[in-house]
């Protein structure tokens, strides 16, 4: 599947590629996404999802409208592109400010995808920073974390985070 996910977006196996999944929204964390993927020229990044652009303010729209080489706004795809997309990038963020549920991040970690996420509270007690997942606090901190986990200085986590989606699966919650 991440082989598919490459060649649709025309990645080469040695392009070190960040994903993020959300709606064109400043709370969905875009506006920090388009900041990284301004200062860290050296990887590829990619957002999914779309909001019609006549919705948004004009700090979103920019956002969106943004052309750089290493930048993709992928807008909305089916399912199975989320899902190669997940076993194909290097790295999931998911810089948003604010979350009701956090579905993204379990399909990332059941997808066994490097991940790092906003230290918001909606994560606490089941997300922990070091242990199964990467947490950031600012876009600093964003920055640094990408860094260690691309350039391999921090460990990978992918079989902690993939325990945490087994535990949280709907067949075992409802």
């Amino acid at each position: 599947l991440g082989k598919d996910f490459r060649k649709e977006y025309g990645f080469k196996n040695s392009d070190k590629v960040i994903m993020a999944i959300g709606l064109y929204l400043e709370r969905k964390g875009i506006l920090d996404s388009v900041k990284l993927a301004k200062m860290m020229p050296e990887y590829k990044f990619i957002w999914f999802g779309y909001t019609d652009l006549k919705l948004v303010p004009r700090k979103i729209r920019d956002a969106v409208n943004t052309k750089l080489p290493n930048l993709i706004f992928a807008g909305y795809v089916e399912p199975l592109m989320i899902k190669s997309a997940l076993s194909g990038a290097d790295l999931y963020i998911f810089p948003t400010l604010e979350e009701t549920e956090g579905i993204p991040i379990m399909e990332a970690c059941s997808c066994k995808q490097r991940a790092i996420v906003r230290d918001i509270p909606v994560f606490d007690g089941w997300l922990e920073d070091g242990v199964n997942v990467y947490k950031a606090k600012d876009l600093n901190d964003f920055y640094d974390k990408i860094k260690g986990v691309l350039e391999g200085d921090l460990p990978d986590l992918t079989d902690k985070a993939y325990e945490v989606a087994l535990s949280r699966d709907v067949h075992k919650t409802s």
